[in-house]
């Protein structure tokens, strides 16, 4: 790993009132996502759904939720972390699960649904172990 790097993905909805949906891309992230931080415009409101996702088309095909909340509006900075699993595909450390970062290899997309028409409902910033 070369260092840790950050990226800021804003999000601006548009629609009626607790109904409003938008969605964005970040740039190209190569490495391990350690956590990201989530900052709400002050009025959007606690119906907003959020949804982060490693695009298929980015992450060899499959995409993957890496978080995801409904009826929030709350900022918040996240760890995100998935369950490793053995060879059999069922959770690795005999009983006590183990989890590790997200690798990601391409775009994650944030997106907002059932909130109100806003400039930057959401600012996330992103922030990624480099594997260059």
């Amino acid at each position: 790993m070369s260092g840790v790097r950050s990226t800021k993905v804003d999000v601006t909805t548009t629609g009626v009132a607790a109904s409003a949906a938008g969605n964005t891309d970040s740039i190209v992230i190569n490495g391990r996502i350690t956590k990201i931080a989530l900052n709400y415009h002050a009025d959007a409101p606690n119906t907003t759904d959020i949804t982060i996702t490693i695009t298929a088309g980015t992450n060899g095909g499959v995409a993957e939720t890496i978080y995801a909340k409904a009826n929030t509006a709350t900022d918040v900075v996240v760890y995100p972390r998935v369950v490793v699993c053995g060879s059999t595909g069922t959770a690795a450390g005999a009983g006590d699960d183990l989890y590790d970062c997200f690798a990601c290899c391409g775009i994650v997309n944030i997106a907002l649904a059932q909130s109100d028409a806003l400039t930057n409902a959401v600012s996330a910033v992103i922030f990624w172990e480099a594997d260059d």
